[in-house]
């Protein structure tokens, strides 16, 4: 059976992990090497390691999506965490993280270029309590978001 085929655009796709080990990790990339994902945009990771180190603990896992980039903001291993995840067919758009401020929340910022479009890529996990969210989105989430003009997914 022939490869199939990309679809046009951009595929992106957003997946509640709830927890990511490395067994799901494989999974996950597995996954999305087979959709030909370009972004994915991991939540609720509850992992206090990087992706590449739950990755190094799997056999042959690196070369399930070779050329792919990780952006984690680590959970606390209860709770939290997101991770941004760049499919090869953007490695050469020269992504940059920006961190986020420390808090309740998790977020993610990736500056990158898209079809040689400048772009802000966000992600996101906001607190569950209802107390925490105001402040995680006027302090955390406010400064990642774009004040000039570009794309924001």
């Amino acid at each position: 059976m022939p490869p199939r085929r990309a679809p046009p655009g951009i595929v992106l796709v957003c997946l509640n992990v709830q927890g990511l080990t490395g067994a799901k990790l494989v999974h996950v990339l597995s996954w999305l090497k087979e959709q030909r994902v370009d972004i994915a945009v991991l939540t609720e990771t509850r992992s206090t390691s990087s992706p590449e180190n739950l990755l190094c603990r799997q056999p042959g896992a690196g070369v399930l999506l070779p050329g792919a980039q990780f952006f984690p903001v680590p959970g606390t291993g209860h709770s939290a965490g997101v991770c941004l995840v760049l499919g090869p067919s953007l490695a050469s758009s020269d992504p940059r993280q920006v961190p986020s401020a420390p808090g309740s929340g998790r977020a993610v910022r990736v500056d990158l270029l898209l079809r040689q479009q400048p772009v802000f890529l966000v992600g996101v996990y906001a607190p569950a309590q209802p107390a925490d969210r105001s402040g995680f989105f006027a302090d955390q989430l406010r400064p990642l978001l774009p004040t000039d003009g570009r794309p924001l997914l």
